[in-house]
């Protein structure tokens, strides 16, 4: 038996308070574009990500959060770290749980979510982009981009085989 000074501690797991708190100061939430491969305009996706020095508290999230710790290093000046990456699907389930929690990302998680929303509307009904829907996908990456604070939530349904915004 170890004395008592050496004796291991259990540590519980980490509680969705605390990863949002670690998310709003060490995460960042994007929306990527890529080109358009086809003529049904560019292609956007989710990432929600936290990254960090310290190893064993990613892995710690990533033990109620999901996802992979991986070593990270972008370019040859940026200090070696790790990085937990949530896209597209998992990144909209780890934002609407984290999402009660933020301060400093509140409004850029509004719109990811709401964009997230949007693009899981039309998807699922098996409907090609719409030129309405793309513009919403570009508005939704611009204000991540820019940080704007208003958010426009909208909703779509189909209509005679035609997609219709409803703002809400």
């Amino acid at each position: 038996m170890l004395p008592a000074t050496e004796e291991k501690i259990s540590v519980s797991p980490v509680k969705w308070e605390y990863i949002a708190g670690f998310f709003d100061g060490e995460g960042f939430i994007s929306i990527q574009k890529a080109s358009p491969r086809t003529h049904s305009g560019a292609r956007y996706w989710l990432i929600a990500a936290m990254v960090n020095t310290n190893k064993d508290v990613l892995e710690k999230i990533s033990q109620v959060a999901g996802g992979k710790v991986f070593f990270h290093r972008e370019q040859k000046r940026d200090k070696p770290h790790y990085r937990i990456t949530f896209y597209t699907r998992q990144a909209y389930d780890f934002l609407l749980k984290v999402r009660p929690h933020l301060i400093v990302k509140a409004r850029q998680a509004d719109v990811a979510i709401a964009f997230s929303e949007a693009v899981r509307q039309y998807r699922y009904c098996g409907v090609r982009h719409t030129e309405d829907i793309v513009r919403y996908q570009h508005e939704c990456y611009e204000k991540i981009r820019q940080d704007h604070g208003s958010v426009i939530r909208r909703t779509w349904h189909l209509e005679n085989g035609e997609w219709k915004q409803i703002s809400g």
